[in-house]
């Protein structure tokens, strides 16, 4: 009787410790080798807001950045200084484009916009839909911006490659940054925009290409859940970094912030909803301010 229940006990421990690897072999299966089990710094926000800021081969730290003091609006060349092309030491020019005599929409019908969701909203809600063709979506990142497909208005599987190899087009206006802001290293802004020219250039050789300055935030608008990058000292970093890459590449500049901004060179609240994103009246402005700041086909880029 008692060599009975010795054999039922070491059956049942037999049993748990059989259960118990069972249960070990199946947690290690479910976790891919090299794969973290850690959120993600930038999750995407529910409101739809872009928040892409995974760069490759790159690890994204999150970490604060230093907020500018109150009353900076943290932008580059936004105090209303003039812009032109400037001539530097190494004989190269930085190409900020000039006010001018308002152009037709009919300018644009030969132009093409590439850009995250504030382009979105420029086409929604400035005078220029329906006059350039539309080539933007949320999440769109200057290292994507070539192969991305399902953008806004798209009507097939093509790539925003695809679409401008397609398309005879003798203007390109890029507006792009938003995504990269957790990026760990501005200079991977700076590669990934020169290589976004270059491959516009190889697409489309005759085209005069314009980049688009980003517009500072409105910080008192952002959400409590936004994260701690996007703050306008980043902004200002971002579009140091864009000049570089324009004058390196002989490109032409635009600062749609000049339209945009309040007299105190900030984003008032008025003019966005979230903080980062433009509102209607201020998508007009943008819209307006490219038709007064124009260049002759051929004459750079």
């Amino acid at each position: 009787m008692a060599v009975r229940k010795k054999q039922i006990k070491w059956g049942r421990t037999l049993c748990w410790v059989l259960l118990w690897a069972i249960c070990v072999v199946s947690v290690s299966a479910a976790q891919p080798t090299g794969l973290s089990t850690e959120p993600a710094v930038c999750p995407g926000r529910e409101d739809g807001q872009d928040v892409t800021t995974d760069a490759p081969g790159k690890t994204v730290t999150g970490e604060a950045e230093t907020q500018p003091a109150d009353g900076e609006n943290g932008g580059l060349f936004l105090e209303g200084e003039e812009i032109n092309a400037s001539a530097d030491a190494d004989g190269t020019q930085t190409l900020f484009v000039q006010e001018s005599e308002a152009v037709g929409d009919d300018y644009f019908s030969d132009a093409a916009f590439v850009g995250d969701s504030r382009t979105e909203g420029l086409m929604l809600y400035s005078k220029l839909a329906g006059k350039g063709d539309f080539y933007c979506k949320r999440g769109l990142m200057a290292s994507t911006a070539l192969d991305a497909t399902g953008y806004l208005g798209a009507k097939d599987q093509k790539s925003i490659r695809q679409a401008l190899d397609a398309g005879n087009y003798k203007k390109v206006y890029l507006s792009l940054g938003i995504n990269e802001m957790g990026w760990p290293d501005v200079k991977l802004v700076e590669e990934a925009y020169t290589a976004l020219i270059d491959g516009l250039r190889e697409i489309l050789p005759d085209a005069t290409l314009y980049i688009e300055l980003l517009v500072p935030f409105c910080e008192e608008k952002l959400k409590e859940d936004t994260p701690s990058y996007f703050n306008n000292e980043r902004v200002k970093l971002y579009n140091e970094a864009i000049v570089r890459v324009a004058k390196d590449k002989q490109v032409w500049l635009l600062k749609p912030a000049d339209a945009i901004l309040n007299e105190e060179g900030r984003l008032s609240p008025d003019q966005t909803g979230d903080g980062i994103h433009l509102l209607p009246d201020a998508c007009v402005a943008w819209g307006e301010y490219l038709k007064t700041h124009t260049v002759k086909e051929g004459a750079a880029s």
